[in-house]
């Protein structure tokens, strides 16, 4: 049993005058979290698990690279720089395959 309860018990006469009611339970005491804000727990745990996350860590990194670098590149384009734009395409084009090569490779390895 998770939480033991002490059973009480009533005669029939308190049952039906509702006397079971008016017992007076203990107010919850709330703590407030070291780190918190207004409540909030901010350490690192509440925002990110420890366990388990490297492929998710790589995927979200590996995203945001995406992101940037095609924003960047429309921005290089935008500017007139169409070699420097064309550069960053073409590495973004062979890096991305690579690393998703790679990404499933060594997952293989650790799982097998």
């Amino acid at each position: 049993m998770l939480f033991s309860k002490k059973e009480e018990t009533y005669t029939i006469t308190e049952f039906l005058a509702g006397n079971h009611r008016a017992i007076e339970k203990s107010p919850t005491k709330y703590t407030i979290p070291t780190f918190s804000f207004l409540g909030l727990d901010i350490t690192h745990q509440s925002f990110w698990a420890s366990a388990g996350n490297d492929a998710l860590i790589f995927v979200l990194v590996l995203g945001g690279i995406a992101i940037f670098g095609a924003v960047y590149e429309k921005y290089l384009a935008s500017k007139g720089q169409t070699k420097e734009a064309e550069r960053l395409a073409n590495i973004l084009g062979i890096g991305f395959p690579l690393f998703a090569v790679l990404f499933i490779y060594f997952g293989f390895i650790k799982t097998f």
